[in-house]
């Protein structure tokens, strides 16, 4: 892709780092290939493949590469396109409810990170709101439903 062409593509960086008020960051690294390195010649648009790497305060808590849900194959001609909507993800180690059930009955932390296209990013400990997880984790099919029903049952509680 030539640079005049990547210049049309609003937003094409090839490394992000989320921050979050607790200490911990995500890195998000846009690659051309699972092997390759990050690289300023590809990007969010442009990358097949990125790599996600949370950071807890004593280091790395999980590292994986996979498709990028941004790639688009057209990113030369995108210009006004690459504003269209983007499904909500949800970043974490990839542990089984079951290790995350583990993990939370032994006091420790499970982070969560909720991200969509044009919100700041969302980080929830599952450890952080052990009982409600506990109450939750059984009846919950995927990582991502228990997180929302954690939310939800958090922000009542205040409320």
């Amino acid at each position: 892709m030539s640079d005049n062409a990547k210049s049309l593509v609003k937003g094409d960086v090839s490394r992000e780092v989320i921050p979050f008020d607790n200490g911990s960051h995500a890195v998000i690294e846009y690659l051309e290939t699972r092997d390759s390195e990050v690289s300023d010649e590809f990007g969010r648009f442009t990358a097949k493949f990125r790599k996600v790497t949370l950071h807890g305060k004593l280091g790395v808590l999980s590292e994986r590469i996979d498709l990028n849900p941004f790639y688009d194959r057209d990113a030369d001609k995108l210009n006004g396109k690459w504003q269209k909507e983007y499904s909500l993800e949800v970043i974490h180690e990839g542990l089984s409810l079951d290790e995350i059930k583990k993990r939370i009955e032994n006091n420790e932390s499970y982070l969560v990170v909720i991200w969509k296209k044009g919100r700041a990013p969302l980080p929830v400990d599952l450890g952080y709101h052990r009982k409600v997880t506990l109450s939750l984790i059984d009846n919950a099919n995927t990582v991502e439903a228990l997180t929302f029903n954690v939310i939800n049952i958090v922000r009542s509680m205040k409320g």
